[in-house]
């Protein structure tokens, strides 16, 4: 249902169509509307001309008796029809004529964006939200991060660990403050001594993941993920954008009910933590992302938040895109278990995880 203007030299004749090499493997088009635009050569306005002229009550764009027009193009009388200034059983407006792109069709059906016609002087094309044509039926201007992938872009939304601020595919860099492998840290800067080497390799740290047991709020799903919790460090991490669900664990599970949902290692001993790396799993339909995200660490029995979150890059939640990494920096503190905690989202209510990675330090 997109609407196109086909300009051409002015030519005089007795007909006009669209010509062409029909498509697809059936080879056949589709039309829904198709209007012609010119001027009548007999020597100016005439009753019939869809034109309300001077001197007509009406111009319906033919002189047929009956329908509400005469064919002198005056309203007839002892409807009721469309035009008569009655609204009556079938009409949706009637404003005593049938001319349209007045609000009222010639149809007595009323005009407006999204009917799938142009209507002249207040519509530049249909149907609206589209690539082309906006909420207004107006043709769109392209704008980046409108949501349209719009030549000379390459991607949408913008700001995102893949695409820039001008919609052009990012080019990963040190430095970006886009966490991206094979880089362990990226604080936004290429200076030492920071936390963050100028290489992107996290310093004075140790890695704490194969030393924890996992732990999950939920360990028996039954969605498409692999139920095998050690998915999420067994080092593999997908591309941005991958659709394999055997690459993540997701803990749906049919409920859809709990408010929270939280995963993560507990350890032997207290140990110091201080960043998690965390490489969301899949966005489905109905779910696989946090609609709120923290972090808590496992002090005395208690689960306790952590002080001065910060994720980079800044979390979305449910953008659609799968398989993104987010590095969660806080202060550091001391204790015997660490996890990402938050409030599921979707409609299903449930998360997805492909890799979770803790840095720290051992006493």
């Amino acid at each position: 249902f997109e609407t196109f203007e086909l300009s051409f030299t002015p030519v005089v004749g007795d007909g006009i169509r669209i010509d062409g090499d029909p498509g697809g493997s059936a080879g056949f088009i589709s039309v829904a509307e198709l209007e012609v635009f010119g001027a009548v050569l007999s020597g100016g306005p005439s009753c019939g001309d869809g034109t309300l002229d001077a001197g007509e009550e009406c111009d319906d764009g033919n002189t047929v008796d009956g329908d509400g027009c005469a064919s002198d193009c005056t309203i007839e009388t002892g409807g009721p029809f469309c035009g008569d200034g009655t609204l009556d059983a079938g009409e949706e407006c009637d404003d005593g004529n049938t001319v349209g792109n007045d609000g009222c069709s010639p149809a007595c059906q009323l005009e407006f964006c999204g009917d799938g016609v142009v209507n002249n002087g207040t519509e530049t094309c249909e149907p609206p939200n589209t690539d082309t044509c906006d909420a207004s039926c107006m043709a769109r201007v392209p704008l980046c991060g409108d949501g349209f992938l719009t030549p000379p872009e390459t991607c949408e939304p913008p700001n995102t660990d893949t695409c820039d601020a001008s919609c052009m595919a990012r080019v990963p860099l040190c430095g970006d403050g886009f966490l991206t492998p094979p880089e362990t840290c990226d604080d936004g800067n290429t200076v030492d001594g920071d936390g963050c080497a100028s290489d992107c390799t996290a310093e004075g740290e140790d890695d704490l993941t194969q030393l924890g047991t996992i732990v999950a709020l939920v360990t028996a799903p039954t969605g498409g993920g692999s139920r095998d919790l050690e998915i999420i460090r067994d080092g593999i991490k997908p591309a941005v954008g991958g659709t394999n669900s055997l690459e993540q664990y997701d803990t749906f599970d049919g409920g859809g009910t709990q408010t929270e949902d939280w995963i993560g290692y507990v350890y032997a001993s207290s140990l110091q933590f201080n960043r998690v790396v965390f490489q969301e799993g899949r966005h489905f339909f109905d779910g696989g992302w946090f609609d709120s995200m923290t972090v808590r660490v496992l002090q005395g029995g208690v689960w306790v938040e952590v002080s001065g979150l910060s994720i980079t890059p800044l979390y979305p939640g449910d953008n659609g895109l799968s398989f993104e990494t987010f590095e969660l920096s806080f202060t550091p503190v001391v204790g015997d278990g660490i996890r990402i905690d938050g409030d599921p989202g979707g409609s299903a209510g449930f998360i997805s995880v492909a890799e979770l990675e803790v840095f720290g330090a051992v006493p």
